[in-house]
């Protein structure tokens, strides 16, 4: 009875450890924090926060989750752009982690949540945070298997006009222009992170649609991915056929809360996710859903939290 006690208890702190301590892999987070974006990235020591979500505590439950308790600190935070769903908890994670970098667009929102947000930004920036403004195709080396590059579609241009298509010309030069850019959603002023760990490609998406799709994929910057965290929850607005076809990944992730009033994702686009064979995972389905890589392979480890 004694050995079989023992056995149980070996077998929960072997299930929880990797939740307390700091992993060798590669991990990979979605948070569930509802109808929001919040994607954690961790390696040992290091953690890359892309959003927070809306304005709750469950991005804070979600990285008490994961992150080692040991570790208060969180190495870069990402704001892809101002909607409360994808700023709103980041003023919870100012309040309970030292955030050493926040990259975001710069552009501003007439809305109570930004207002709270740039607030809480430059306490933060006051008390020694570095604030910087994303310019596109800029990169940070995090160790030398693990490289972030930071992607503003809204921003880009061709440096060879002459090697691309006349349809990708003319729209660069549309979504460049300063005239037209009070036509271009704000959603396509998300910045979008390309991460590679030696084989294994990651691509976010913010809530990118198919304007800032169709840039990315005339600058020659689509090819076939790991993971790929759908743009825009799932929106039919997003993952245009063109958009999957290039990336085909081998996980297509959806942020989303349940029962949520805007009928996301699309049966559309979930369609054309199953067309290319991904695996679909969604948070509204499945809760806070943990990815490792050993930057050869990727898969999904179950354990106790599993709901």
């Amino acid at each position: 009875m004694y050995k079989i006690g023992l056995i149980i208890v070996i077998c929960i702190i072997w299930s929880i450890w990797p939740h307390f301590g700091f992993r060798k892999d590669l991990q990979i987070i979605f948070c569930d924090v509802g109808q929001g974006d919040a994607t954690l990235v961790q390696l040992g020591t290091f953690q890359l926060l892309v959003d927070g979500g809306p304005p709750n505590d469950k991005v804070i439950e979600c990285l008490g989750r994961y992150v080692p308790f040991v570790d208060r600190t969180i190495e870069l935070v990402v704001a892809t752009h101002q909607d409360s769903d994808h700023i709103g908890g980041l003023n919870s994670v100012f309040a309970n982690y030292h955030v050493r970098e926040l990259v975001w667009n710069g552009e501003e929102k007439q809305t109570a949540d930004f207002l709270t947000f740039s607030q809480a930004v430059q306490r933060e920036q006051d008390s020694g945070m570095r604030v910087s403004i994303v310019a596109h195709a800029g990169e940070i080396n995090i160790g030398s298997n693990l490289v972030a590059t930071y992607l503003f579609p809204r921003v880009a241009r061709f440096s060879n006009a002459t090697q691309v298509s006349h349809k990708c010309e003319t729209h660069l030069q549309d979504i460049t222009g300063t005239n037209s850019m009070t036509d271009i959603s704000s959603n396509d002023g998300s910045i979008v992170l390309f991460v590679r760990y030696k084989q294994v490609t990651i691509l976010l998406m913010g809530d990118q649609e198919t304007t800032g799709e169709l840039t990315l994929s005339c600058l020659g910057l689509l090819e076939p991915m790991t993971i790929v965290k759908v743009g825009h929850h799932g929106s039919k607005s997003s993952s245009s056929m063109e958009f999957v076809s290039r990336t085909q990944p081998e996980y297509a992730v959806i942020s989303v809360g349940k029962n949520n009033r805007f009928g996301h994702p699309s049966p559309e686009v979930v369609s054309r996710y199953d067309l290319f064979r991904s695996v679909l995972l969604r948070t509204d389905l499945m809760g806070s859903i943990e990815l490792l890589s050993d930057g050869d392979r990727v898969w999904r480890e179950k354990s106790l939290f599993d709901i």
